[in-house]
Order: C-alpha cells, then sequence, then structure tokens
C-alpha cells in the first residue's frame, strides 16, 4: 500500500453504485432487442454479481494487495508488467471514453458553443483535484451525491407514471433469445465488467471482512436501478423513439409535466460519470506510482488528467463511433481484462498458496 487512505464499507457502496450506473443511463438502445432492453440489462447485471463476486474473492487471498500487487504475485515481474502496462491502457481508455460521452452530451444539450477541449479540461481537472485531496475526500463525496442522483432518478420514475403506456413492453422476445443474449455480452462488459478496478480500490477499504457483502448488495442495487430507467423509457417513449433520440433519458426527463429538471439530469451525469472517470483515473495513478516504485501517487495525477484531455479529443470522431466502438470492439477487447485475467489470478493465487502450506 503507498497510502494510508480508507473509506467506509457506505463510501464503497456508494461509489460502486455511481459507477456502475455513470454515463450508461445516456446510452442508445439496441435496435436489435428494442422494447426488450431492459432484459439484457438484467441478464448481465447478474453476470456482474457473478464478477464482482470473483474480485472481491481475489481479493480477500490478497488483503491491503491492489491488482499491481496481485499481477506481480502471480505472474512474476517480466510478464507482470506487461499484464500491468496493459490494465493501465485499459483504464485510460475506458475513463477517455467516460469523459468523451459526457462531454458530448453537455454540448449538445447545454453548451453547444463551448469548444469540446473546454468542457473535457473542465471536468478532467475536477477529477484530477478530487483525486489530489485523497480517497477518504473522494468516498465522502460519493456517499453525499450518490444518494442525492439515486433520490431524482426515483422521484422522476414516480413523476412519469401518468406518461407510461404498458403497450410500449409488447411484444415480448418477438425475435427470439438469442439478440437478448448477446445484447447480454456487450451489457456486461459495459458497465458491469468495469468494476474489475475496484481490485484496485478495494485495499483502501477500512472493513475488509464487509467486502463481499458490500460489493454484491451495490452491485445488486445498481442492476435494479438500470432495470427500473430502462423499463421507464421503454414505457414513455417507445421503442422507435427510443432508438430515435440520442439521450433518451434526458428526453424522458424534459416530458415531467410542469417541472423543467433537464438540468438535474446534467447534473446527475457529472457525478455519476464523474465517480467513474475518478475512480478509473485513481486506478490508473496508482498503478503508475506502483509500476515505478514512486514515493507518492498525488503528483502523478495531473500529468494523467491532462494527458485525458486529447486522448479523449483523439479515441474517437463522432457519437455514433463511439456507439460502435463500444460495442463492436471493446466487448472482446475487455473481456480479456474482466474476465481471463482475473480467473487466472484466482487459480495462481489458489495453487501458490496451497503449495506455500504445503511446503510448510
Amino acid at each position: 500500500m503507498i497510502t494510508k487512505e480508507k473509506i467506509s464499507t457506505f463510501q464503497l457502496g456508494t461509489l460502486i453504485i455511481g459507477f456502475i450506473i455513470g454515463d450508461f443511463i445516456l446510452l442508445i438502445p439496441s435496435k436489435v432487442v428494442g422494447q426488450n432492453a431492459w432484459m439484457p440489462v438484467l441478464i448481465s447485471g447478474i453476470g456482474g454479481i457473478i464478477l464482482i463476486s470473483l474480485y472481491v474473492f481475489i481479493s480477500k487471498i490478497h488483503p491491503q494487495r491492489t491488482l499491481v500487487d496481485i499481477i506481480y504475485f502471480c505472474f512474476g515481474k517480466f510478464f507482470g508488467t506487461i499484464f500491468i502496462v496493459l490494465y493501465i491502457n485499459y483504464f485510460l481508455q475506458l475513463a477517455a471514453i467516460i469523459a468523451r460521452t459526457i462531454a458530448d452530451y453537455m454540448i449538445v444539450v447545454n453548451y453547444t458553443r463551448t469548444p469540446l477541449f473546454f468542457i473535457l479540461l473542465l471536468i478532467l481537472i475536477i477529477v484530477s483535484y478530487d483525486i489530489r485531496k485523497g480517497m477518504e475526500v473522494v468516498g465522502r463525496l460519493a456517499e453525499i451525491s450518490i444518494p442525492i442522483v439515486l433520490t431524482f432518478i426515483f422521484l422522476t420514475t414516480l413523476l412519469l407514471i401518468p406518461k407510461y403506456k404498458l403497450d410500449n413492453i409488447y411484444p415480448i422476445m418477438e425475435n427470439g433469445i438469442k439478440p437478448i443474449l448477446k445484447e447480454s455480452f456487450y451489457t456486461l462488459t459495459f458497465p458491469f465488467g468495469e468494476t474489475v478496478v475496484f481490485l484496485m480500490i478495494f485495499p483502501f477499504l477500512n472493513d475488509n471482512k464487509k467486502l463481499l457483502k458490500t460489493s454484491v448488495l451495490s452491485m445488486g442495487i445498481a442492476v435494479i436501478i438500470l432495470v427500473i430507467v430502462t423499463l421507464r423509457n421503454i414505457l414513455v417513449l417507445g421503442h422507435n423513439l427510443m432508438v430515435r433520440s440520442s439521450y433518451p433519458t434526458h428526453t424522458v426527463a424534459s416530458l415531467v409535466p410542469e417541472l423543467v429538471i433537464e438540468p438535474i439530469v446534467s447534473i446527475n451525469l457529472l457525478v455519476s460519470g464523474g465517480a467513474q472517470i475518478v475512480a478509473l483515473v485513481f486506478a490508473t495513478v496508482i498503478g503508475i506510482t506502483q509500476l515505478f516504485k514512486l514515493d507518492d501517487y498525488k503528483p502523478v495525477v495531473l500529468p494523467v488528467g491532462l494527458f485525458l484531455v486529447p486522448f479523449a479529443m483523439w479515441y474517437y470522431d463522432s457519437t455514433p463511433q463511439m456507439a460502435y466502438t463500444a460495442r463492436e470492439v471493446l466487448p472482446y477487447f475487455a473481456i480479456f481484462f474482466q474476465v481471463v485475467i482475473p480467473i487466472l489470478l484466482l487459480l495462481i493465487s489458489l495453487i501458490k498458496l496451497k503449495l506455500k502450506k504445503s511446503g510448510n
């Protein structure tokens, strides 16, 4: 451990929920699954619970060790360094995608004449400032802000009940189960599988005994929220309007009777999406610090944050290109980091520990 900062179980839980919700609620649903879009979310959410349980078991075997430490333990210095560099690159890519998604949304909805560069710069300076203040400050911000976001989602869902049309969810599985399972794979890798980043954050928990309960419960809450939001959007807009809307959640919020709450949607996105970026940038910074054996991670924060500004601008040219990359490219790339390596880490750890015990 390169810092003695600690967060509580509640803070970790809110951070996980905010991370999973993030910018997922803005994504355009698949045209293939249509009115059944809530089903892949539910199915992949169950997979997400399994994945985060896997990450917790790995962390339980290696208390007080980050993902970097665990990789070195399992793969040695040479191969370990290769995998660590790949993970750092993966976390950076995710942070760039999420920052760009939020910035694009802000430009389309709120700041149409503001250059992309300045929006990204503002987001990443705020993120860098939070991380430099330490994980304890990040935890306190999460425990205050994320419950407010959840309250807003709950109230919006209730206020829109008069606009629900049950016919919008039919027919169910008109094209069979195959498209739903395929979409579930995409949804599993984004956002649920991305919680692999918490292998860099679990060691900062002040009560390791409650790690599994906290992580699984938080994942379960996040899954329920995403299913409710997806169902709400379908019930209000219907499949045809949803797939034509760039930001269906924003469109739905604009239909709340007698209230102008679109700005609150933007604030909620900044809070929950910010939680994603904070976790990913923090993991990147800790990874770089441990890779180069630095004494303090804080001097690394601002350079990483500033690097992400041009990186996020360069990463893709448009939102449709991002959507294509996120669906057709990243899932097959991400499964290596989210499933393959973690399973190897678990198996190698168990074998090494068993050999160590038998040797004694």
